[in-house]
């Protein structure tokens, strides 16, 4: 499989396609090919933002932003509602989908930017919970549930150190 053949493959998950979501799971080059979806969807999201440095620390806090919040879904899947993937198999499908945040090219576009960013954003919400539900064999409610405590723990924990981060004195940091 080639890369464009995976970009076809990733946009075939986005339409929510079992077999492409199978295919991507099963595939050894699925996996570098992944982590390169998220690198050029880090640089299209820093493009927009006109600074240099942002086209490397944006790659950078995708693929580790990546990989918390969809180790949080595996860890719900598999432990608490006893998923049949492996992590690998679980992330091959959704780092490939996130090609869907190349779109993030035109997000410096008033209003229709940041319309983009969140349908993007639900979107592959709904794509997490199909790829849950067909590669751990979980019902629609389990997968939903699976989705909705991974982002609540994730909105937890980025209020909570942002809270952190805006009541701490700065002068007790030196």
């Amino acid at each position: 499989m080639t890369y464009l053949d995976n970009i076809k493959n990733s946009l075939d998950i986005l339409l929510l396609k079992k077999q492409a979501i199978i295919d991507s799971a099963e595939s050894s080059k699925a996996t570098v090919y992944g982590i390169l979806t998220l690198i050029i969807a880090g640089i299209a999201s820093a493009i927009p933002t006109l600074r240099i440095s942002n086209l490397i620390l944006q790659p950078i806090s995708m693929i580790i932003g990546f990989f918390i919040l969809y180790s949080l879904f595996y860890i719900v899947s598999t432990y608490i509602f006893k998923g049949k993937s492996t992590f690998t198999e679980y992330i091959r499908p959704t780092s490939n989908s996130a090609v869907i945040y190349w779109a993030a090219l035109i997000s410096f576009i008033p209003y229709i930017g940041f319309i983009i960013q969140v349908i993007t954003s639900l979107w592959l919400m709904i794509v997490n919970v199909i790829i849950l539900r067909e590669l751990n064999d979980l019902s629609l409610a389990k997968a939903i549930i699976t989705t909705i405590i991974g982002i609540i723990v994730v909105l937890g924990v980025t209020y909570s150190l942002a809270i952190m981060l805006i009541t701490t004195d700065p002068t007790r940091l030196l």
